[in-house]
């Protein structure tokens, strides 16, 4: 199926939309901090999150499901070993962006349920890492779609 006149599956389509969009969710919620709104910051943020793995386990499914990597680069005049460079970054970014924030999600969970206390300015801190990371990891992963099924 040519959703939006590309190449690619529908599924990666979809998934490649929202990850583009999640930094602009993740934003939101963020937003809900600075004006001191915890509560909603906490929900959307682990809402986002949970929204994202699922995302993810979509994402990985279907590529295994239609030939993996390979077989999509087959068909983009982008070379392979640039590609293949190219992913392997984004991956390691966007593994360490996943693992970053499932330690937040985690250790804030536990730190509100108490009182955040010391953690506020460590979680703030790492906060902005992982919402770098995050958007890197969109940029990045946008590009890749780009590379594998428009060009």
């Amino acid at each position: 199926m040519e959703f939006l006149h590309t190449r690619a599956p529908l599924f990666m389509t979809l998934v490649t939309i929202y990850f583009v969009l999640l930094p602009l969710l993740v934003y939101m919620g963020i937003r809900f901090a600075k004006k001191g709104d915890i509560k909603n910051h906490r929900r959307f943020q682990i809402f986002i999150f949970f929204i994202s793995l699922a995302v993810v386990f979509v994402f990985e499914t279907g590529v295994r499901m239609s030939g993996g990597f390979a077989e999509f680069s087959k068909n983009s005049i982008v070379p392979y070993s640039f590609l293949s460079k190219f992913l392997i970054v984004h991956v390691i970014i966007s593994t360490l962006s996943l693992f970053g924030w499932i330690y937040l999600v985690i250790k804030s969970y536990f730190a509100f349920k108490k009182d955040m206390g010391f953690f506020r300015v460590k979680h703030k801190v790492f906060g902005v890492l992982v919402f770098f990371g995050l958007c890197v990891s969109s940029l990045m992963g946008f590009a890749t779609y780009i590379f594998l099924f428009v060009l």
